[in-house]
């Protein structure tokens, strides 16, 4: 299905270049995070402007999908200038149709300098389009939906959503949490979240990679040493840790674990190396770790792989429940959890009853789901037309 809006913008006085893709507009918004980074491209930012789309269609969520690229370094000086012309670039948008979060290279404080750059309070754009619905949204006093949906609450979402997504698999794999090994490739936000939650649960750390390398210790890592080993910008201070064994990058995704968390890059899972994995389960925390080819032989290696846009859509989920009044702030997480349980315990069991990918038959549910959302966006447009 081809994007509805794809935008190139261009500022010549400071040199910034955006790219916006509106996957969808369902219900007049769509939402997305925007990412910055040197080589982002618009091949790049349509496919994941698509991915967020099948994220909200998967849990039922009538919101479109959007991503946004800025190309630049996120670790320069001029990153909230190239932010500020981004803004005032794409005001029009951020006034009638399109919601933005963070995303690689972006934290919630630029997401705060987009809107402050043009003076616009976004939970306006969401309450005045769900009271043409008929909706009216409460917020606590005080309060609007960019406080609600600070850095801190949406990178717990991200985490929870994959721990509820891994508890509800190794059930049904018939995996223990106390006695697993897991892997954890990146330690940026997901990554660091990932670990916090699992190592809550006494789930054992024994394998963790940054851009540099990857560090493996057979026995886990303590928690308490992966914390004050990280960098702010998700890189491992070596000398913080014992007794570990010093890997190259990619050696984390051939060790022999039991889960495997690709949580940094895309592409890393290919036909190249598929045959190499030792992990039973493959939880996707990054978007797109895993290629087609590599898929069908994860599957026939009995290697369960549960889909980027089901389980790492703890944020997305959160956010599409509370901007379309599905929940609020009270039982947001446990609608989340609720969803995202159902939807892994679906696609695990079609799976086995199909004999098909997971990630095909997540993508057949994401599809009915989306078409049977814009068949009621229609006729709802329809009814109130003919009044």
């Amino acid at each position: 299905m081809k994007a509805q809006y794809e935008i190139e913008l261009f500022d010549p006085q400071n040199n910034t270049r955006a790219f916006i893709v509106i996957d969808r507009l369902i219900g007049g918004l769509a939402a997305g995070g925007i990412r910055m980074s040197p080589n982002v491209t618009m091949d790049e930012i349509r496919s994941l402007a698509e991915i967020m789309t099948y994220k909200h269609s998967m849990m039922d969520i009538p919101l479109g999908g959007a991503k946004i690229g800025i190309v630049g370094d996120p670790n320069s000086n001029h990153k909230l200038e190239k932010i500020t012309a981004f803004a005032k670039m794409a005001e029009p948008l951020l006034r009638s149709m399109l919601l933005v979060g963070e995303d690689m290279g972006m934290t919630s404080s630029d997401v705060k300098h987009v809107y402050k750059s043009i003076q616009f309070d976004p939970s306006s754009l969401v309450i005045d389009q769900l009271s043409e619905k008929g909706i009216d949204i409460k917020l606590p006093e005080g309060k609007s939906i960019d406080d609600l949906l600070s850095e801190e609450f949406m990178d717990y979402l991200a985490g929870f959503g994959l721990v509820e997504a891994i508890d509800e698999s190794t059930d049904f794999l018939h995996l223990n949490l106390q006695t697993v090994k897991v892997a954890v490739q990146g330690f940026g936000t997901v990554g660091n979240g990932i670990i916090r939650l699992l190592a809550a649960k006494g789930v054992k750390i024994c394998a963790i990679s940054d851009i540099i390398g990857t560090v493996y210790s057979e026995n886990g890592f303590s928690f308490e040493d992966l914390e004050n080993a990280r960098t702010d910008n998700g890189l491992i201070r070596r000398d913080h840790l014992k007794h570990y064994t010093f890997l190259e990058p990619n050696d984390i995704l051939t060790l022999p674990v039991d889960i495997l968390i690709p949580a940094a890059v895309s592409n890393v899972i290919t036909e190249k190396n598929a045959n190499q994995i030792k992990a039973k389960l493959i939880v996707e925390g990054s978007n797109m770790p895993t290629t087609k080819e590599a898929d069908y032989i994860l599957k026939n290696n009995q290697i369960t792989v549960l889909p980027d846009f089901i389980v790492n859509s703890g944020s997305a989920t959160g956010f599409g429940l509370l901007i379309t009044a599905q929940a609020n702030v009270e039982n947001v997480l446990d609608e989340c959890s609720k969803r995202i349980r159902q939807k892994v315990k679906h696609l695990l069991v079609e799976s086995v009853r199909k004999d098909k990918t997971t990630r095909e038959i997540a993508m057949e549910t994401a599809t009915t789901n989306l078409q049977q959302i814009i068949d009621a966006e229609r006729e709802k447009n329809t009814t109130k037309a003919s009044r």
